[in-house]
């Protein structure tokens, strides 16, 4: 995995600790009323969404190949 997306190993392992201790945390204490409960299951959504779009930003990166946004060659 950490070859298709141009990353370290260490770096993916990285974001895998990190989403698996904030997900143990969030089980730690469980919210008493509903609005926290969807505040609780938003801020998961969120941090799942940071997770993916930095793991697409690094897969954009690699198939780049240091040359952001490159051009095409138009097609006849």
């Amino acid at each position: 995995m950490s070859r298709a997306l141009g990353v370290t190993a260490a770096t993916l392992t990285a974001w895998r600790d990190a989403f698996l201790a904030a997900g143990e945390a969030g089980l730690a204490s469980r919210p008493a009323d509903g609005e926290e409960l969807e505040s609780e299951r938003l801020k998961a959504r969120l941090g799942e969404m940071l997770l993916e779009r930095e793991l697409l930003e690094a897969k954009i990166a690699a198939l780049e190949g240091g040359r952001p946004l490159a051009r095409r060659r138009p097609r006849p």
